[in-house]
């Protein structure tokens, strides 16, 4: 490693303060630095808010996992928006045993898009089957192809 935790602290600081958005590629920069303090530097996330412009602890917790599952996931999106600081900042994230966050909830809205084509199918499938809102149509196939899948 050819940097120090101050180094990276500066640089966080630096872009902090010139960087006041939440657009993608800003936020993949800062939680990929946040990241390293946390897992490389095992800086507690109380003492990293102190060096950012970011009002809470759960912020920084929540940037800290994004950065590292981000570049755990080979996400193209986020190395191509830290692919300097890579370079300048290497980290080996593969070295680190983080717990990652599994998709646990009771119920979820899946928004769906489709197709003219899959639209009439969807209306033929709701006269058929007598049922009147779209949204209990999809429900209703989804639960069937999901048994099916499931045997």
């Amino acid at each position: 490693m050819e940097y120090t935790k101050d180094d990276v602290i500066q640089e966080l600081r630096d872009f902090c303060n010139t960087h006041k958005t939440k657009e993608r590629h800003v936020t993949d920069r800062r939680n990929y630095l946040i990241a390293i303090l946390y897992y490389e530097f095992a800086m507690a996330e109380t003492e990293i808010v102190s060096h950012t412009n970011l009002t809470s602890r759960s912020t920084i917790n929540h940037a800290k996992r994004s950065g590292y599952e981000l570049y755990m996931t080979k996400d193209k999106g986020y190395l191509e928006n830290i692919k300097d600081l890579v370079i300048k900042y290497p980290c080996k994230f593969n070295d680190f045993n983080v717990k990652i966050r599994e998709y646990n909830t009771t119920s979820a809205v899946v928004p769906v898009s489709l197709s003219y084509h899959y639209l009439i199918m969807l209306t033929n499938y709701m006269k058929a089957k007598k049922i009147d809102k779209p949204e209990d149509a999809v429900k209703k196939l989804l639960k069937s192809t999901l048994k099916l899948w499931e045997e």
